[in-house]
């Protein structure tokens, strides 16, 4: 679990990739734009009380998480979450991440204001503005050896 800022932690799921190779596919889509480089993740769950959160009861559920094999991701298209910067990601079809969202909503206090969970690959965080153009595309793909 990562904490995050004031008194909400999330639940990541990193991915097993080259951090280099991956930060070259997202170089050359955001040429000179990326303020922070992030790991290649997916946030499964945002906003958990880790204040009050019983940590041996999460790595319990954490531990027992099982896709049944290889974790299915389907990529999608390229979004921006937009605030003060923005947050590049590639929209994601994974039930098993989906489900293992649903069991930590039902499983633990959480605060989060988004009604509908949308699993996404986070790429990077760019200046305001600079990923725009990106928004929709599916053209990039093969930069991350994905199709």
């Amino acid at each position: 679990m990562d904490k995050h800022s004031g008194n909400l932690g999330a639940v990541i799921y990193y991915l097993d990739f080259d951090k280099e190779q991956w930060m070259e596919g997202v170089r050359h889509l955001l040429p000179d734009a990326i303020r922070y480089k992030s790991r290649p993740h997916i946030t499964v769950l945002y906003g958990l009380h880790h204040y009050e959160l019983d940590f041996n009861k999460l790595q319990d559920v954490v531990a027992n998480f099982s896709v049944g094999g290889e974790l299915s991701i389907i990529p999608e298209e390229l979004g921006v979450f937009s605030n003060e910067n923005d947050v590049v990601y590639l929209s994601i079809t994974a039930p098993a991440i989906i489900e293992f969202n649903k069991h930590l909503r039902e499983t633990f206090e959480h605060t989060n204001t988004y009604p509908h969970y949308q699993p996404h690959l986070t790429l990077g965080i760019v200046r305001s503005g600079d990923a725009d153009d990106l928004i929709g595309h599916q053209s990039f793909l093969s930069l991350f050896g994905l199709s």
